[in-house]
């Protein structure tokens, strides 16, 4: 029965969104406009860095909150077999006798 669900999926076309030059175009760098060419103000501002990003540096979270209940809705056996790609990975797993096919 799960060969048969495994099979039975469609073949979709999916079309690739290609950047455009006028994406690119609004992307302009310019310069910071308050620093002189002068070596002065640059030795002046850099004492005042660590001041400025401590406050960003203490807000910063780490990427990786473990959850079971999420890590078994995305890549679980139900999830697998809902989605065309999922019934492609999960009949690659059973063809290469993987002992887990899913999380």
């Amino acid at each position: 029965m799960l060969r048969a669900a495994l099979s039975a999926c469609g073949s979709r076309t999916t079309r690739l969104i290609q950047p455009t030059p006028s994406n690119f175009s609004t992307l302009h760098f310019s310069p910071p406009t308050h620093l002189h060419s002068s070596s002065a103000a640059i030795t002046t501002s850099i004492p005042s860095l660590p001041s400025i990003f401590s406050e960003f540096i203490l807000s910063i979270k780490r990427t990786f909150q473990p959850s079971l209940l999420v890590r078994k809705r995305r890549h679980g056996f139900l999830a697998r077999l809902g989605k065309c790609n999922g019934k492609k990975i999960l009949k690659r797993r059973m063809n290469k006798g993987r002992k887990n096919l899913t999380a």
